[in-house]
């Protein structure tokens, strides 16, 4: 990953602090079931507009993922636990976004994409400014 992207994360993680989050993201790591999981999230008010699943939109095993707002959109992670097996990914969002860009690889990166066993892409997720901004969600159909 490249500094600045490492200079991103940090700064952003730094700025966020979500305590009510926090809580229930400790309380939910009990919770073997996941809709009790999603649950419990909606009833503390946590909302999730960013969130890596399969590509059949199903939940990803063995995947360390979060993301935080950020003035220009978002920045989010995604870490693959699987040392051996590479996991594919959607990123689920109902945002409007005019770029995805892999901080990683430092190119830009469609809403599915692979993660190699054992490694961490970080994305940046740029919101839409305006009425001109194209839809990523429409280019990539």
């Amino acid at each position: 990953m490249g500094r600045h992207g490492q200079n991103l994360w940090a700064g952003a993680v730094a700025r966020t602090v979500e305590t009510s989050a926090e809580g229930l993201i400790e309380a939910g790591a009990a919770v073997a079931n996941r809709s009790q999981w999603n649950v419990a999230l909606a009833a503390g008010g946590v909302s999730r507009p960013v969130r890596f699943l399969t590509p059949d939109g199903a939940h990803v095993p063995g995947l360390e993922c979060r993301a935080i707002r950020t003035a220009d959109g978002w920045l989010a992670y995604a870490n693959n636990l699987d040392r051996r097996n590479e996991k594919q990914l959607k990123l689920a969002t109902g945002l409007e976004l005019s770029r995805v860009r892999n901080l990683t690889m430092e190119t830009d990166s469609p809403l599915s994409f692979t993660v190699p066993g054992g490694e961490t892409y970080i994305l940046r997720l740029n919101a839409n400014q305006g009425k001109s901004a194209m839809s990523i969600q429409n280019r990539n159909r």
